[in-house]
């Protein structure tokens, strides 16, 4: 993907309603095999949206995606970002679709230099990972 959010003309964090993307693919499974969470896991860069480790969340219909995400920002020592309403500012997100059709959903983001993958910011996203695998119990 050259170190770009696009790949094949469409931004992979706002592509999922657009059918034939990646995203769109990782949805449809999500509503057939009856996934009962989703975490999305990113990295960010400085001057990018959120420019820091953080993880999103959102409130409304599904409560339990700010419980996982506060669960993880908690453990991980992270920012919680928190929105009303899934879909309101991020329309196409993975996250946001995945909680407008009722499966709880977090996007755990952690910064690392554009186009640059580092052992810290990796270890920090493996840990984002376990916390949210935590949550359910399953590590």
């Amino acid at each position: 993907m050259n170190n770009s959010r696009s790949f094949d003309g469409m931004d992979l964090n706002r592509s999922t309603l657009d059918v034939g993307s990646i995203t769109n693919s990782i949805f449809d499974i999500i509503k057939k095999e009856n996934i009962v969470a989703v975490g999305d896991f990113h990295s960010t860069s400085i001057n990018s949206i959120p420019g820091r480790d953080a993880i999103f969340c959102t409130l409304k219909p599904t409560i339990e995606s700010y419980n996982i995400g506060k669960y993880v920002a908690e453990k991980v020592g992270c920012d919680l970002l928190k929105y009303n309403i899934a879909g309101s500012n991020f329309k196409g997100a993975l996250e946001d679709e995945c909680n407008l059709i009722g499966v709880p959903s977090i996007t755990g983001e952690v910064l690392s230099p554009f186009g640059y993958l580092n052992e810290s910011s990796f270890k920090r996203s493996m840990f984002q990972m376990y916390s949210f695998l935590e949550y359910f119990k399953i590590l």
